[in-house]
Order: structure tokens, then C-alpha cells, then sequence
């Protein structure tokens, strides 16, 4: 069920970059009346009923600053969310100060395309926390942009974004180690990607629709063999003779596996 949309009777959107052109075109092709601002210049906040800070994280509260210093104590009471996967509705702080309903409405998705499309978020689950009202309007902003909801607690901000992250940057990052093996074989970069794209979208699809389960058997046989399989013996590199470059390739030393660690690694960044 489609909850009330009050509060999208009227939004302003704090920020141009990839995320709120994003929300901004969606919200407009919805029907939504949206006004977009850039973070570096006033928002006109009159008659606001929902307030999108679409930034990076680390500008949220600097920008939600601005916008509390902007409001007159008069001004319609209004919902105000942030679009940060791991900061909670307490950055938002200024703004609760001032009389807004706060919270954060996170899309699962990443937004690489500059020219916004009109289904950016469809099928996307928005993971939402904060007060009541901003929750609800959370709800209200993802089931009119075609989305899902999921609230989750403030104390488990940092799980979700550890889950985000092992999903994208986790995920680009072991297929950018797949991709140095196989330049390692022999492979040019670009062939390299094709080759592993059908491959990768076979195994997702699974997953996916059923979780994971048993892991796949070998997609090439041999490949992996600690043994020839024409002798039996241990080959010096673990590979099967014959098989690739004759020279060792290891995980460790591949810059994108490094990136991956980097990027999926569960200690604090970006303030959690």
C-alpha cells in the first residue's frame, strides 16, 4: 500500500551532484513539485514540507547548519532527510533544533551515470531511521519513486554500510583481481572484462533471487588444480602445467585486491 504523500506536497533538494540531479529528474517525471538548490548557495525553504540533503557525508552537517540558520521560527513544520549510508539523523542535528522531523533515507544503489534516468530508483530498497514522521516520509519519497523500504536502528548504521560496501566495492573489487589474472594469462584488459561479464552475471543471478548457497562448481576445470593433470605432480606455481604464464600470480599483489581490502575492510571510515 501507497502511504499518505503529505509530505511531498512540496520538496526541496539540497545539492546538483549525481544523487540529487537523480532525485530531482525522478521526483519531477513523478509529479512531485521539486525545487533543487546547490550546497553552496541558499535554499529557499518557504513552504517546504520535505527536505532532501542530497551531499557528501562529510558536508551534512555544515549544509544542515546553513539550512537551520535559514529557517524563520514561523516556517511550516517540515520533514528533513539525508541520503548518507552510514551517518544517522543525529547529523542532521541543526535542523532537529529548529523544529524539523529528522532522519535518514539511504537508496541501496550507486549513481555512476551523470544524465539522470527515469528509473534510477525503481525496485531500489531505501534504508530509512530517524523520527517517526521522517521515517514515514521516507516511505512515502520510496514508494513514489518505484522503491522499497526498510527501516533499520541508528546502531546499525555502520553494519548496513559494511553490507553496502562488501556488495559494490567489495564486489568491483574482486572482479578487478579476476580481471588482473587474466592479463596475467595473456588476456588484454578489455577482452578480459567481456570475458568474465557473462560469467559473473550467471553467478549473481542465483544468489540473488535465493541467496547464496553451495558455491558453484569450478567454471573452468582444471584451472585451479594443485596437480597436472597429465602427471599428477605438483606444478611450482599451483597451476597445471601449461596453464597461463609460467610466472606466479598472487591475490596479495594485485593493486585492485588491495582496493577491495581497502574498500570492504569493517574499521571505522568516513566516521563510523
Amino acid at each position: 500500500m501507497i502511504p499518505n504523500e503529505s509530505a511531498l506536497t512540496s520538496v526541496v533538494i539540497v545539492g546538483t551532484g549525481r544523487l540529487g540531479s537523480a532525485l530531482s529528474h525522478a521526483l519531477h517525471l513523478s509529479g512531485v513539485p521539486a525545487r533543487a538548490f546547490s550546497s553552496r548557495v541558499p535554499a529557499d525553504l518557504a513552504g517546504a514540507t520535505l527536505v532532501l540533503v542530497a551531499v557528501s557525508d562529510g558536508a551534512i552537517p555544515a549544509v544542515a547548519e546553513r539550512l537551520a540558520g535559514a529557517r524563520g521560527d514561523a516556517a511550516t513544520p517540515s520533514v528533513a532527510l539525508h541520503h548518507s549510508g552510514v551517518l544517522d539523523a543525529t547529523a542532521l542535528g541543526p535542523l532537529e533544533r529548529r523544529g524539523f522531523s529528522t532522519g535518514s533515507c539511504h537508496p541501496l544503489q550507486t549513481f555512476p551515470d551523470r544524465l539522470p534516468r527515469a528509473d534510477a530508483f525503481r525496485g531500489v530498497t531505501f534504508a530509512l531511521e530517524g523520527a517517526p514522521r521522517a521515517v514515514d516520509a521516507g516511505r512515502m519519497l520510496a514508494a513514489r519513486l518505484g522503491g522499497r523500504s526498510q527501516e533499520i536502528q541508528p546502531e546499525k548504521k555502520a553494519l548496513y554500510h559494511l553490507a553496502a560496501a562488501l556488495a559494490a566495492n567489495g564486489l568491483v573489487g574482486l572482479i578487478g583481481a579476476s580481471r588482473d589474472a587474466l592479463v596475467a594469462c595473456g588476456f588484454h584488459e578489455r577482452d578480459a572484462l567481456d570475458a568474465l561479464s557473462p560469467l559473473v552475471t550467471t553467478a549473481l543471478r542465483e544468489p540473488s533471487r535465493e541467496g547464496p548457497r553451495t558455491p558453484s562448481p569450478d567454471p573452468c576445470p582444471g584451472a585451479t588444480s594443485r596437480r597436472s593433470s597429465s602427471t599428477g605432480q605438483r606444478s611450482p606455481t599451483g597451476r597445471p602445467k601449461g596453464a597461463c604464464s609460467t610466472k606466479p600470480w598472487s591475490p596479495s599483489r594485485s593493486a585492485s585486491c588491495r582496493r577491495a581490502r581497502e574498500k570492504a575492510s569493517p574499521r571505522p571510515r568516513h566516521g563510523w
